[in-house]
């Protein structure tokens, strides 16, 4: 589990700033409300370094970092209400971000473009709370996790490039979604959830998919959009959940339903698809539909019912 050292918070305010053509420094400790930090780093060769900690309500940090050849680092965090962090950065280098924030209401803004290496992570404990990462550039290699503990709570990732994203959420009524999309080799997804009503949503697009989405809980809804070469693996326990899947391409999906009065849309166009449907309990539902071109064959679908008043639909064409 990530947990925010937030020992800063509670030092004198202190900072000290000095700016070379190889690179920044920066330490900014914030206590009170109403507090705003506006920093912009700029470097030619060396690396831009930034560490705020703001205490306290309706505060706002907002970081620029560019630089040409080397590391963007920051460091942020937040304790409190109502508050707010912006970070961007650009680099051909790398791009390294850290936010952590508690309390409610709180959002966290994160932008990353054109690094070899874009690493982003947010914290945010609390209800009400929007943590958002948006990760760009040719040929980058791009890295998001996102942890939400409360209820009321959005995600938003986006990526192109090789990416990978992971995101944990803890509560009821959050919602995830993610969309990766053309440049890239690889597109990995991992998302668990746990709690009720909440919503997940995945678009993945070209090359080599893979989403992997565990979810404990009730009155969920699960969403995965697939094109290219597919896999897609789905867990659920609980009751009334609905899982929906659509692949186009080479595809794979394998699901797996417990609990009671759940539902299964599993959808493949192309060729060589399998969907492979596990139910264990009663009264859930699970459809699966493949078509693929007149000349390919292959498709393969495989469900396995374990209970009562359960109904399974197959269609292949």
């Amino acid at each position: 589990m990530i947990r925010p050292t937030v020992a800063a918070l509670f030092f004198v305010l202190l900072g000290y700033s000095y700016a070379l053509s190889q690179g920044n420094n920066l330490l900014l400790a914030q206590v009170g409300a109403n507090n705003y930090a506006d920093v912009e780093q700029l470097a030619e060769l060396g690396k831009s370094e930034s560490r705020i900690a703001q205490h306290g309500t309706d505060n706002e940090a907002a970081l620029f970092q560019k630089s040409i050849l080397a590391e963007n680092l920051s460091l942020i965090e937040q304790i409190g209400n109502s508050n707010q962090i912006y970070v961007y950065q650009d680099s051909v280098g790398s791009n390294n971000s850290s936010a952590y924030q508690v309390g409610i209401r709180n959002q966290i803004f994160v932008d990353q473009s054109y690094g070899a290496l874009n690493n982003s992570l947010v914290y945010q404990n609390g209800s009400g709370n929007i943590g958002r990462v948006s990760q760009a550039g040719e040929p980058s290699n791009n890295f998001s996790q996102i942890e939400q503990w409360g209820e009321d709570n959005s995600t938003l990732v986006g990526q192109s490039g090789a990416t990978i994203s992971k995101i944990v959420q803890t509560g009821s009524r959050n919602s995830v979604i993610i969309e990766q999309n053309l440049i890239g080799s690889f597109k990995d997804s991992y998302v668990a959830v746990h709690g009720n009503d909440n919503n997940v949503e995945i678009v993945q697009w070209h090359e080599i998919n893979h989403s992997i989405v565990a979810i404990r809980g009730d009155a969920n809804v699960v969403s995965t959009r697939q094109i290219g070469e597919n896999l897609s693996d789905i867990w659920v326990i609980g009751t009334g959940n609905a899982v929906g899947v659509e692949q186009l391409g080479y595809n794979a999906s394998r699901i797996y339903i417990e609990g009671v009065k759940n539902s299964v849309n599993s959808r493949q166009i192309g060729e060589h698809s399998t969907a492979t449907v596990n139910i264990e309990g009663f009264e859930n539902v699970a459809n699966t539909l493949q078509t693929r071109d007149a000349d390919i064959v292959g498709d393969t679908s495989q469900v396995i019912v374990q209970g009562n008043n359960n109904n399974a639909t197959v269609k292949q064409n």
